[in-house]
């Protein structure tokens, strides 16, 4: 605070006051929003000064390093938005206006310390666009602070830490306790006591389940590296444990509840349901039993050399290692033998699909490359009842459109690696590999081409070793049986063994090919228990039969690459969908006793994991099967929000028919529609000289109706098309579409294969053999795509019937690091996972929204005869009688059917109305300070004027008695009487008509001296001063106040003057 001295008198003022200008954000080309203060407006021009931010220092440091990521989108690297800005050396930049909507800047949401509020729901925000929803997310990430609303969708800032007081036993029961076991805290005020949190939507599913019976989903989404799978984990924890939640006693210690201990020691946001000492134990049982399966396997193959003692004798010295530990890992399993087994088989069956689904990329080191739903069933008694039961009985898990693709390339370079399950098994001890297949004694990552050499053995501080043994834990916990482990991994090894195998030239036949590695494919016959001479065949040659003939056609090098490449993806996907089956045979609630269990009924509370819109340089087949889920589950997810804007409404008591909302059906419509991108690809991959380039033709072709989202460039090539998606526009490269979608292996392969000693391959082979005779006659085969849209209809299905909640997880910077926060990247994220939408549906027609008595604290100051509410009932009426005054004159809202809505309680205001309703405040504030410092100026003049003698008691015969001026003769004796020479500016006099002015920052103390009985009275009325919007120029679908430069120097003056 500073103190200024005018005429003798000391004026008070506080620097942090912002009364010449308002807050505002202006478009960035670099960080898309930035914060600024604007001054003045004039001529469709703004006048602003930038303003600084921890997110905005990082986000402009980082694409500094990275030009040529800030050139990728747009490529623009300038500041500034528009052609017009200018900016001088003292960061004033003026602001084309034209670039904005309703050629107005969009205000930030801040306290009256110009500080910007960080609020728990999005759709609190008073000023609602995406840059306020960006600062209010990027601020509370900052704090630590990973979670937020928006609506009914929970926004999870990926925070690159482990958080403890944010996953720990306390925090699962107090929101377990305040939704569910203690629901009286809940009806009093319905998520307002406790902040944003993925326990919030685990906990309302739960009580949706266990109160009211009613079937529960919660969809997560979000890019590679936004923390899926880790929320997913965390949601899984807390569900399957929810009951243990509702116990008695002091939180600060987990003692006492062997099982509640077990899960709170959760280091770090692994889920983890058993002590250290049981998975050792569970280890130390898996490999001991591995001792006689070794001798019974060994025995049925071949040992290139290597004797059954041999290899049993390695066996036993590994063994005898373990025998040191066990004595003492037996007592401390034994105390915790009254775990929940179904729980421990939940749980404890997620490292198995991490390791055979994710794999590590460029932006996650556990990334899910395959999407899944995981129903977790739950055994409900006695519902309805004043004591229901709701106990974990199992779960089932539906996978979906795993990347097999990985399998046979990824890219090294940016250090990516192929799945997990591969570099686990090659770390594990030298007498186990030996058991599984003796060509793996040895081996290493960079023994095999589909794997390579690894930039890193370790997975988010685990190494791959480590990782190996919870992944034979989890094997034995779900009851495979070690034979069937022999089986599952030979698969794998077969998968390996198929990408050593190199083709070249035949020399007597150019349009044929050899395989001229003989030494990988003995090993891979020995795998396979084929001849070589077998394998040979049916890889480099097709059978063709032509009229009554059977012919054999030779294949180049790349076709026979191409078919054992296939070959390949289709093993590892039947190991893959194996493994699923077995875990869904293990945990599914028809085999535990809780399911079988009489009376009652199952319900279920739904997880799904799926991979967020993908739009990258180059986007492939596979970005258009992801974006085409996530155009699906958009559409659901725009019928669920609208549903609770509808409910919001009718709780107000609003005309619903106001409400408008615009969907994604156009899009769909392209993808799914009749001759859409389906049907037109599908009957490309059936047609006998079918490609890509006659698939792009026949799209354009029949899909250019008017607002179609197909579209088009001129630098498209013949195999380039783009869609506007809901969230971008995503131009593909067809290039292998046919190929990709047709997904058959050749005739050949599956005969050969069909008679391979693998049970599981022998089986799916021969199973997919009779579905190809079965439907040689039918012209449309079950392509990828068909097979995607049909497991995509039935996933709808099943979460069409539940209730649903949502979680968008946000992936803040692409270099990981914690609590910075890329505002263009994040900005990006808000449009792909709908967040926008999500709080936009809400508020789409009327996005604005104040409480009642705020509108008529802050507004009545624009009527001349403001309305007074008797009662809270009268506070709606008050409210609508105030606007009907102050918008009742305002011309350009004339074409607005309404430009507000009045509930029972809120005030609804259609985009551009509170903004000019601000606009107005300023206009009255400047004309009210100016009239207070004409008083206060009047008042001091004449009070230094008395004590000067300038005006002395002769002054008074100036004013005789009789004369007509004896009021004015009676003010000046009144007026002399109540100044001292101790007054200052602290009594001056405030006319009433403007008490509403005195509103600002700082509380201050007026005092009014009058004359009552003979005696000077003081009242003290305290005021607070408000800070002052910006002055200048509110342009609000066609409304301008313009204030002048001399009009804010008085407005500041003024105000200096007051203090």
């Amino acid at each position: 605070m500073m103190s200024v001295t005018d005429g003798g008198a000391t004026v008070s003022t506080f620097s942090s006051m912002r009364i010449h200008s308002t807050p505002v954000f202006i478009k960035d080309n670099l960080c898309s929003w930035r914060p600024a203060e604007q001054s003045a407006t004039k001529r469709g021009k703004a006048v602003v000064e930038l303003s600084n931010d921890p997110a905005l220092h990082y986000t402009q440091q980082f694409y500094e390093k990275n030009k040529s990521l800030a050139k990728k989108r747009g490529g623009k690297t300038s500041k500034f938005h528009g052609d017009d800005d200018t900016q001088d050396d003292d960061g004033i930049r003026t602001i084309d206006l034209k670039h904005y909507e309703s050629n107005t800047l969009p205000l930030q949401d801040v306290n009256i310390d110009g500080v910007m509020n960080m609020r728990n729901d999005l759709s609190d925000i008073p000023f609602l666009h995406e840059a306020s929803i960006l600062y209010n997310l990027a601020a509370r990430h900052r704090e630590g602070i990973p979670y937020t609303r928006a609506g009914v969708v929970i926004v999870a800032m990926n925070p690159f830490q482990w958080i403890p007081q944010l996953y720990s036993f306390r925090q699962k029961k107090n929101y377990a306790d305040y939704y569910v076991w203690k629901p009286h805290h809940f009806m009093k005020s319905a998520r307002t006591d406790l902040p944003p949190h993925i326990y919030e939507a685990s906990s309302l599913a739960y009580r949706g389940l266990f109160l009211e019976g009613k079937d529960q989903s919660i969809l997560v989404s979000g890019e590679t590296g936004a923390g899926k799978t880790e929320t997913v984990k965390l949601l899984l924890s807390h569900l399957a444990t929810f009951k243990y939640t509702n116990v008695a006693g002091p939180l600060s210690s987990d003692e006492g509840n062997p099982f509640v201990a077990s899960i709170c020691q959760t280091p770090t946001i692994e889920v983890k349901s058993k002590t250290q000492s049981q998975r050792v134990a569970t280890r130390t049982k898996s490999h001991r039993a591995w001792k006689s399966v070794s001798l019974s396997s060994i025995q049925t193959r071949e040992t290139d050399g290597n004797s059954v003692d041999e290899v049993n004798s390695t066996v036993t010295m590994a063994l005898q290692t373990l025998d040191e530990h066990e004595a003492d890992c037996r007592s401390l399993s034994e105390e915790n033998d009254s775990i929940n087994i179904v729980v421990q088989k939940v749980v404890d069956s997620n490292p198995l699909l991490e390791a055979f689904g994710n794999a590590k990329t460029a932006a996650n080191d556990n990334s899910s490359r395959f999407g899944k739903y995981i129903q977790m069933q739950f055994h409900l008694k006695y519902k309805g009842s004043a004591s229901p039961v709701c106990d974990l009985a199992g779960s089932l898990c539906k996978t979906f459109l795993l990347e097999k693709g990985r399998v046979v390339r990824h890219q090294h370079e940016t250090g990516d690696r192929t799945f997990h399950i591969f570099y686990q098994l090659l770390a594990a001890p030298v007498w186990f590999k030996k058991s599984v297949w003796i060509g793996l004694t040895d081996a290493e990552p960079s023994s095999f081409r589909y794997v390579g050499q690894p930039v890193t053995h370790m997975i988010e501080g685990v190494n791959d070793k480590d990782c190996w043994l919870e992944v034979t834990s989890a094997m034995e916990l779900i009851g495979i049986q070690q034979e069937e482990v022999v089986t599952l991994l030979r698969m794998l090894c077969i998968v390996l063994q198929l990408g050593n195998i190199v083709f070249g030239r035949d020399p007597r036949n150019e349009e044929g090919s050899i395989i001229s590695s003989s030494k990988e494919l003995q090993n891979l016959a020995n795998l396979t228990g084929l001849s070589e001479e077998r394998l040979l065949s049916c890889f480099t040659s097709r059978s063709l039969r032509a009229s009554s003939e059977n012919l054999t056609v030779p294949v180049n090098e790349t076709r026979a690459k191409d078919v054992c490449d296939a070959l390949a993806k289709s093993i590892y996907q039947d190991a893959f969908d194996w493994l699923v089956k077995r875990i869904n045979d293990a945990t599914a609630a028809e085999m535990s006793e809780t399911g079988q269990d009489e009376g009652g009924s199952l319900g279920v509370i739904g997880l799904l994991d799926i991979f967020g819109f993908e739009n990258y340089k180059t986007n492939h087949f596979e970005q258009l099967c992801v974006n085409h889920a996530n155009e699906r589950l958009q559409q659901k997810f725009i019928d669920d929000t609208f549903k609770a804007v509808q409910r919001e409404y009718q709780e107000e008591g609003l005309d619903l028919r106001e409400i408008k909302v615009e969907d994604n059906s156009k899009a769909l419509q392209l993808l799914e529609g009749k001759l859409g991108l389906v049907q037109l690809l599908n009957e490309e991959c059936v047609r006998p000289k079918g490609n890509d380039e006659t698939f792009v033709s026949k799209v354009f072709t029949h899909n250019q109706q008017p607002g179609s989202p197909l579209f088009s460039k001129r630098t498209f090539t013949k195999s380039q098309f783009g869609v506007r998606h809901y969230a971008d526009s995503v131009v593909y490269e067809a290039s292998d579409f046919v190929a990709q979608n047709t997904d058959s292996i050749p005739h050949d392969v599956l005969r050969c294969m069909a008679n391979c000693t693998n049970d599981v391959i022998r089986m799916s082979c021969q199973g997919k053999g009779d579905l190809m005779r079965e439907k040689q006659n039918i012209l449309m085969g079950e392509t990828l795509w068909t097979k995607f849209r049909t497991q995509l209809d039935n996933l709808m299905d099943d979460i069409g019937n539940t209730t649903k909640r949502y979680i968008r997880c946000i992936v803040p910077n692409k270099e990981r690091l914690v609590l910075e926060t890329d505002l263009r990247f994040t900005g990006r994220q808000l449009h792909y996972g709908g967040i926008m939408s999500a709080v936009v549906i809400s508020r789409e027609s009327f996005p604005n929204r104040m409480e009642a008595q705020m509108v008529i604290n802050r507004f009545s100051i624009l009527a001349s005869e403001p309305p007074m509410a008797t009662g809270t009932e009268d506070l709606s009426e008050s409210a609508v009688m105030l606007l009907n005054k102050v918008l009742g004159g305002a011309k350009h809202l004339k074409s607005v059917s309404k430009p507000y809505i009045c509930g029972k309680s809120r005030i609804y205001f259609r985009r551009g109305v509170l903004e000019l309703l601000e606009a107005k405040r300023l206009v009255s504030f400047a004309s009210m300070a100016t009239k207070i410092q004409r008083n206060v100026r009047y008042r001091q003049s004449l009070s230094r004027a008395i004590f000067s003698d300038k005006i002395t008691n002769e002054s008074l015969k100036f004013f005789p008695s009789s004369s007509p001026n004896d009021g004015a003769r009676e003010k000046m004796e009144n007026f002399s009487t109540q100044c001292t020479p101790s007054s200052n500016i602290d009594s001056v006099f405030i006319p009433s008509g403007s008490s509403s002015l005195v509103n600002t920052e700082s509380a201050i103390t007026i005092k009014d001296k009058k004359m009552e009985n003979g005696s000077v009275q003081e009242i003290h009325r305290d005021h607070q001063l408000s800070q002052m919007p910006e002055d200048g120029s509110f342009d609000q679908t066609g409304a301008s106040a313009q204030i002048s430069e001399k009009k804010q120097q008085r407005v500041e003056a003024s105000c200096c003057v007051l203090l």
